[in-house]
């Protein structure tokens, strides 16, 4: 196969290049540059606010569905969650063998197609089941465009970069509870017509400009692409507006040889016995940071007051949970391990608290309980990413949407218990999960990806 080779370098520069890793050929291209910023919105930005509107958004819509289709509310977030467990970790592993780029161009046509089927639906069933597909679609973008934005990160941006999109988040759950009061008069068809804005957006803004989003230098190193990955590097430093150092091919096609040999038992790797114990913690904080995440929105109609500041509320305790996340996860007292054993302990202790105290109190402790899993959500993912190596992280990312999405189709259940029983349910799996954390998690702040 015939590669376009870069420039001739003198014997001392390739001496001096072939120590460089992946990560200080990011830096040389300029770091966390202009091209990085932009990733993070829209990637960050765009594709969380969309994934947050369309899980979000039946809160909303609840009533005035059931008014026409039936008590199918419970139901609908649970196929969502059901699609985005089973059915998205397919399509996410095929970011391993496809590219990262390909797949999230996947999800974003299919998340416009069934969100549109989903508001034209006459038949509950009709509905349920497009929840379910449209659940595939947003687990893979969600999943697929974190892992892209990790690998374009250098090792000291990605704890930030990662507080930056959650706090983006929030923001995105308070514009959408006062987007909903302004259209509330409005048919629910209408509704999620319009929240399919911001994905329709994406799509034709990276179609019209595909220099906005590239593939991962990283994947096409690992995959045995070398000259693929300099070109995107070589671009990603045109954007920065620096010049990238002179590189070898031979470097990298050696570093793809050694980092794809052991590719074809690639699943059964989680089962080993390096990867057992980390990955048992991993895929149930997973599931227990998704389950008390949306169960404790799910609730909302459950505690005193309107359900737009309820909803309200809930994304405002969560913007002062992600700057104290940031100064946790990069303080290296505490690291990421630390910081997520804290954060499931806070929310932990405060939900089972409600077994004791009065359910007048369950307004604040929910709060409390929102703040602690917000801000363990961040670590969760960015923690996630750094654990598993490069070669399976895709695959890694799609498993723990299997178990995630568990906790999703469980947490609506829950919600039909009284307050102090799902509170007490979803503050015991925190508490398990913090110790999981301190029993089998290493410390991965300021690693390298592997």
């Amino acid at each position: 196969m015939h590669h376009e080779m870069p420039e001739p370098v003198s014997s001392d520069e390739e001496e001096g290049d072939s120590n460089l890793t992946i990560d200080e050929y990011l830096i040389a291209a300029g770091g966390f540059g202009r091209y990085q910023f932009g990733l993070m919105w829209i990637l960050g930005f765009g594709c969380y606010a969309g994934s947050i509107i369309q899980t979000i958004q039946l809160v909303f819509i609840e009533k005035k569905l059931e008014l026409e289709m039936g008590p199918i509310s419970d139901l609908a977030h649970s196929a969502l969650f059901l699609g985005w467990g089973v059915l998205s970790p397919f399509l996410i592993g095929f970011s391993d063998t496809w590219g990262r780029k390909p797949v999230i161009m996947i999800a974003w046509f299919g998340i416009i197609f069934t969100s549109l089927f989903n508001s034209m639906c006459e038949h509950p069933y009709c509905f349920v089941v497009s929840r379910g597909v449209l659940g595939a679609f947003l687990g893979a973008e969600e999943s697929v465009a974190y892992v892209l934005l990790v690998e374009f990160m250098p090792p000291q941006e990605r704890g930030n970069v990662t507080i930056i999109i959650s706090t983006l988040s929030s923001l995105t759950i308070i514009i959408l509870s006062y987007c909903s009061y302004i259209l509330s008069n409005y048919s629910w068809r209408v509704q999620l017509l319009i929240e399919t804005i911001p994905t329709l957006v994406l799509l034709l803004f990276c179609s019209l400009f595909p220099a906005v989003l590239l593939e991962s230098p990283r994947y096409l190193l690992e995959t045995g692409s070398p000259s693929e990955a300099l070109k995107v590097l070589q671009q990603v430093a045109l954007t920065n507006r620096v010049v990238l150092p002179t590189m070898r091919e031979k470097e990298y096609l050696v570093a793809a040889v050694v980092a794809t040999k052991d590719k074809s038992s690639r699943f059964w790797m989680f089962f080993g016995k390096e990867l057992r114990g980390k990955s048992f913690a991993v895929f149930f904080s997973w599931f227990t940071v998704t389950m008390t995440y949306y169960g404790l929105s799910f609730a909302v109609n459950d505690l005193v007051g309107s359900v737009y500041i309820n909803m309200s509320l809930m994304a405002l305790v969560e913007l002062p949970a992600f700057p104290l996340c940031n100064f946790v996860i990069n303080d290296p007292r505490c690291g990421r391990r630390g910081a997520q054993i804290f954060f499931f302990m806070v929310a932990g202790i405060a939900l089972v608290s409600l077994a004791v105290f009065d359910e007048s109190y369950s307004t604040f402790l929910a709060l409390v309980g929102k703040f602690g899993s917000s801000a363990a959500f961040a670590v969760v993912y960015l923690y996630t990413a750094e654990i598993f190596p490069t070669t399976i992280r895709g695959t890694a990312l799609g498993i723990c949407n299997v178990f995630a999405r568990t906790g999703g189709i469980v947490a609506p259940f829950l919600t039909e218990f009284a307050l102090p029983v799902t509170f007490t349910c979803f503050g015991s799996a925190c508490i398990l999960a913090a110790t999981s954390t301190y029993l089998f998690l290493p410390e991965t702040l300021g690693k390298s990806l592997s």
